[in-house]
């Protein structure tokens, strides 16, 4: 981590080096980004711990497409699904079948916000796309569910994005090809 001739880096490593393991948790704990410290933690979590998170995360994101005024505008539904979906960090592997269905029903949410004229911002020419964090879900979800779940997941998703006529769903289309499992 430290490499090359770098007096600050130097400086820096001689100083921290001297510090106590204590005095270095400290530091830690003081400068860590929460989530990061949220995903950590989520990691020890028991699965039912884990599943009553998710659960109440996947309820209120559902509440949100039924407010009409928050799906009108692709950002607020943007930012606050990335912000929801940061809370699961470190619980995925705990939830994957959950998760698996998590996904499926978001597409099914988008693509029926579509239909009905919403998650488009004509002003700004900018339509909703799911955000970075929804498509690392996926790609966990593809990666860890088991062989014949995993199909079966793939089987459902292409069915379901088979039917979603928005571009949206090319960057979810573009992520199946890299893990496909089925032709």
């Amino acid at each position: 981590m430290f490499m090359g001739n770098n007096p600050t880096l130097d400086s820096l490593k001689a100083h921290l080096n001297s510090l106590s393991k204590n005095d270095i948790i400290e530091l830690v704990f003081k400068y860590v980004p929460a989530d990061h410290l949220r995903s950590i933690n989520n990691t020890r979590l028991e699965k039912n711990e884990a599943l009553l998170i998710y659960d109440k995360i996947k309820d209120e994101i559902i509440l949100w497409f039924d407010d009409i005024e928050f799906i009108r505008e692709p950002y607020g539904l943007e930012n606050g699904l990335a912000f929801q979906l940061q809370k699961l960090r470190g619980m995925e592997l705990q939830i994957l079948p959950q998760l698996a269905e998590f996904i499926l029903l978001m597409i099914n949410k988008v693509e029926s916000a579509f239909y009905s004229g919403f998650l488009d911002d004509y002003i700004e020419d900018y339509s909703f796309q799911f955000p970075e964090e929804f498509e690392n879900l996926l790609s966990i979800v593809f990666e860890n569910l088991p062989r014949q779940q995993n199909i079966d997941f793939q089987i459902q998703l292409n069915q379901l994005l088979s039917k979603c006529e928005h571009s949206t769903f090319n960057s979810l289309m573009d992520l199946i090809k890299k893990h496909l499992l089925i032709s």
